[in-house]
């Protein structure tokens, strides 16, 4: 039963996109919202339609950004996107699900001017395992659909470890509210264990690949790590739950000793007067003795 203060598992994943290394803004775009693609500049297809069943939501920027975004790029080793991938909660439903992706996209935009697309995707008979891919692009994209400048923060290490770490938090608080909404006790964290000084063994994200082995019943390290993992912090909450029902069972008891032992001594007061009572009154009518 999971309590107030319980941790879901937050996973907040950011790549680039690199020509170099043979990837692309309009193939990407084809695998996260599976469909076929051809990618105008080079001619490359990109078919991942095979996928569409585990694609349940789509949204917002389409093709023709990314074909942009492409265009836009002239040297080989030039940055195409950037991609994140968010794990969802399984409390929340899919409805809720696209409002919190769709929220998230649209909080990017505004922020950054840049063009932003998304897709949730879930496994089939896997509900644990949905999550969300988003496609950015590297410049700002007016209403027009037309490329801009790039938006230089996001390459700068001084101020892309600043910016990153607020789209950290935004995603966190946005997920918080979603599960506050609906009841659920469960929340995100953005922090790692040790940072929150929870006493927790950290699980491993095991992405779609590792994810598809296990359910055909390849053996995954990931997996019987993160079967210990999740032994271990339900031994640490029933230990902890002990430890708490043994401390309130102490206090109870000292509570129970004090009232003893108030009422012990309360009684040998009264018992330890009752004789000098009893002495004082023979000696009070003795005195009115004739």
């Amino acid at each position: 039963m999971l309590r107030s203060g319980a941790v879901a598992i937050y996973h907040f994943d950011l790549s680039s996109l690199s020509r170099a290394a043979g990837q692309s803004a309009v193939r990407a775009w084809a695998y996260i919202s599976g469909t076929r693609q051809t990618d105008a500049r080079t001619g490359r297809i990109a078919d991942y339609s095979r996928k569409a069943g585990e694609v349940l939501a789509v949204g917002t920027a389409g093709p023709a950004d990314w074909q942009a975004a492409e265009a836009a790029e002239r040297r080989k080793d030039a940055k195409v996107g950037r991609s994140i991938i968010l794990a969802l909660p399984c409390e929340l439903g899919l409805l809720a699900q696209r409002a919190l992706v769709d929220g998230f996209g649209a909080w990017l935009r505004l922020q950054h001017g840049i063009a932003v697309g998304w897709a949730i995707h879930a496994p089939p008979g896997d509900a644990r395992n949905t999550h969300a891919h988003l496609l950015l692009t590297t410049r700002t994209v007016d209403e027009a659909g037309v490329q801009g400048a790039k938006v230089r923060d996001l390459d700068r290490s001084a101020t892309s470890a600043v910016i990153v770490k607020n789209w950290r938090a935004r995603w966190e608080q946005s997920v918080n509210l979603a599960l506050a909404e609906r009841g659920e006790v469960v929340r995100v964290d953005a922090r790692s264990h040790r940072a929150a000084g929870r006493q927790r063994e950290a699980q491993e994200h095991l992405g779609p690949h590792r994810a598809a082995q296990a359910r055909k019943g390849y053996g995954v390290l990931a997996v019987v790590r993160n079967a210990t993992a999740i032994s271990l912090n339900r031994l640490r909450v029933e230990l902890s739950d002990l430890a708490r029902q043994i401390h309130a069972l102490q206090r109870a008891a000292k509570a129970r000793a004090g009232q003893l032992l108030t009422t012990f001594t309360r009684h040998r007061l009264q018992m330890s007067a009752s004789p000098r009572a009893g002495r004082a009154n023979t000696a009070h009518r003795n005195s009115q003795a004739p």
